[in-house]
């Protein structure tokens, strides 16, 4: 097992293992969108509303990137001090699904 920590996740490893693809095409797109997750976080110094973490995901949905078929299956919005998690499945931002502890 690997672990890493990191504040954001797309589909692809970010821990060094034997299964690390720094240069498929095949996820290129996730590599960019982990790159704009992460730059949006750093230049809010990661302090993002639900709403503002929504549409940092939505904004990096993968459906844009024209690759056939492909959307994002899941996104998720934790936010602790709420005591809640928020998902959107399928890229319907509009639809949450919202589990409350």
């Amino acid at each position: 097992m690997y672990v890493t920590e990191s504040p954001v996740l797309t589909n692809h490893y970010i821990t060094d293992s034997p299964k690390k693809d720094t240069a498929n095409p095949e996820t290129e797109n996730s590599h960019t969108r982990f790159n704009t997750l992460k730059a949006t976080g750093d230049k809010s110094g990661w302090k993002l509303t639900g709403d503002e973490t929504r549409d940092a995901l939505q904004s990096v949905r993968a459906g844009q990137f024209g690759w056939e078929n492909e959307l994002s299956v899941w996104s998720a919005v934790f936010e602790p001090q709420a005591r809640k998690v928020t998902y959107y499945f399928r890229e319907k931002y509009d639809n949450p699904v919202t589990i409350t502890f």
